[in-house]
């Protein structure tokens, strides 16, 4: 894929632009994910990002929760157009390792049945982004870091996809990556979510995981579950 020249430019213009938004805010509204990280998706064109903007308003009700959004989303709607979902508590750092996996799956699926009518390139960012996710070895890591675990040109295109300089992702690599380093959760999802498409048998096996996820906190669990059922009506 070529990379315009400013490509670089734009990134660290889009970030800064992002943070100046929340400097404006409380110190209780707080950014996280790949916008905080530097990791977030941006296609060469410099206004396309399949990235959700998330932001943690610690102890807001759910009315309070909708009126932020609508008020960031205000704001960077002037720069990037993209999702914004306010969260009242940070119940995602409390989630255990193993139980992120099956989160991650979960909302594979909720993504490709949410997305689908977006395009070959939407679904090839949460199919990079979800590997590489059960792939990773350690917790707490970052994509940056889990692509340094590997020595692997799979990984790099994978990582490649997922901020949005590579648009396509090369089967046989990933198969390899996954034969020599996924553990059975990212086997599994590569054999039902990535060389077809998630069955009903499938989606109903990891939606039942998901419900035993004891360390998904109650207003993760149903804030992922009602965006499953969305998506299932």
């Amino acid at each position: 894929m070529h990379l315009p020249s400013n490509y670089i430019d734009r990134r660290s213009v889009l970030r800064q632009q992002i943070k100046e938004v929340f400097d404006n805010f409380s110190p209780y509204v707080r950014l996280r994910g790949s916008w905080e990280h530097n990791d977030f998706h941006l296609l060469p064109d410099g206004i396309t990002t399949f990235s959700d903007l998330d932001v943690i308003a610690l102890q807001s009700q759910a009315d309070e929760c909708a009126y932020l959004s609508d008020q960031i989303k205000t704001k960077t709607d002037q720069f990037i157009s993209m999702r914004v979902s306010v969260h009242p508590n940070d119940d995602l750092n409390k989630v255990s390792f193993a139980d992120a996996k099956v989160k991650n799956i979960l909302e594979y699926i909720i993504s490709y049945r949410r997305d689908i009518h977006l395009g070959h390139a939407q679904n090839e960012y949460m199919k990079a982004k979800t590997l590489m996710l059960l792939l990773n070895k350690e917790e707490g890591n970052r994509y940056a870091e889990i692509r340094q675990q590997f020595d692997s040109p799979a990984i790099d295109s994978l990582y490649h996809i997922k901020i949005g300089t590579l648009d396509k992702m090369n089967i046989e690599y990933a198969a390899k990556l996954i034969k020599e380093h996924g553990d059975l959760m990212a086997r599994t999802f590569f054999n039902h979510c990535i060389i077809q498409r998630p069955s009903n048998q499938f989606v109903e096996s990891i939606l039942a995981q998901f419900r035993e996820c004891h360390s998904v906190g109650p207003w993760l669990k149903s804030y992922i579950l009602k965006k499953f059922n969305y998506t299932h009506a």
